[in-house]
């Protein structure tokens, strides 16, 4: 699976296991639902200004969004 593809996935599996509709989301982050309807089908990917806007008033986890599990967390830390 792609990064691309992770990313789609779990941008979708995230919002949803918080309970919040696509709407919710824009209403906290002033992304506008029809852009993140296109990250969500893989459309568009999302800048990486964006998910860090996602993770912070959305509360969404940005190494979740990433790709998660599939991705050696110390190797991933080690870059940050």
């Amino acid at each position: 699976m792609s990064l691309g593809d992770a990313m789609k996935t779990n941008l979708k599996e995230l919002r949803q296991s918080r309970g919040l509709t696509q709407l919710a989301v824009q209403m906290k982050t002033c992304i506008e639902q029809a852009l993140l309807s296109k990250f969500e089908t893989g459309e568009r990917t999302p800048p990486t200004e964006t998910l860090i806007r996602l993770a912070k008033d959305a509360n969404m986890n940005i190494f979740r969004c990433w790709g998660g599990s599939g991705i050696n967390k110390q190797a991933f830390y080690d870059l940050c």
